[in-house]
């Protein structure tokens, strides 16, 4: 991890069908280290709808990148899952710094 770098936390949070596909994106682009879980939600209808989440199983995957690399997988992820459509999922990313860059770096050190 390169000092004075900003880092983000790209999420992603699709169906299941989807975080497989994501998954390729992510090793086509050299991006192997995620953290990738299977969620059950208990989201209201409403919110479901509001984020475009159909079905309640979801994939979610986060990953660790700088800026430009987030930047640029938020952008593939949207262009290739066709985010944003009814029912694909929800892809954004969470700067990290100060406090939280510094559990990442502490983690980064194991």
């Amino acid at each position: 991890m390169e000092k004075n770098k900003e880092y983000r936390i790209l999420f992603l949070i699709a169906s299941p069908k989807l975080g497989e596909i994501a998954q390729k994106i992510y090793r086509r682009e050299g991006i192997l280290e995620q953290i990738h879980t299977i969620a059950k939600g208990t989201a209201t209808g409403e919110w479901q709808s509001l984020l475009g989440l159909g079905e309640m199983d979801k994939d979610v995957i986060l990953a660790l990148l700088s800026a430009p690399e987030a930047n640029r997988m938020l952008q593939l992820l949207r262009e290739e899952l066709y985010l944003g459509s009814p029912g694909s999922g929800v892809a954004f990313t969470v700067p990290l710094n100060g406090a939280s860059l510094g559990l990442v770096k502490m983690m980064d050190a194991y």
